[in-house]
């Protein structure tokens, strides 16, 4: 029996460290982190996962967004943000037009 609660620990501790059960919203903190480290190809790997969890989520696109933009892909960058717009996120279109002035 003890063999067995410690083989299920083991298991639950690495699902959980590969992600297993994580939200959108755990990986859109993950993706905030590294954008502050301006690890913006790491952010932008987190946002994705935000997305495929949650496809309707503003904010990963947005924050993919900006990510994307300060990697210089810009006309990717401006595709995210319309789509958070898109999705209900207005201050997106403020995002837009700022890069645009650019």
């Amino acid at each position: 029996m003890r063999k067995n609660i410690m083989f299920l620990a083991c298991a639950v501790f690495v699902f959980a460290a590969c992600g297993g059960g994580a939200t959108a919203e755990d990986h859109i903190s993950a993706g905030n982190e590294k954008y502050e480290l301006r690890d913006y190809e790491g952010a932008v790997k987190d946002y994705d996962r935000a997305i495929k969890l949650q496809p309707d989520y503003a904010m990963a696109y947005l924050n993919r967004g900006l990510a994307k933009y300060m990697r210089g892909e810009r006309d990717a960058a401006i595709k995210d943000l319309k789509k958070s717009a898109e999705l209900g996120y207005e201050g997106a279109k403020d995002v837009i037009e700022q890069i645009e002035k650019q």
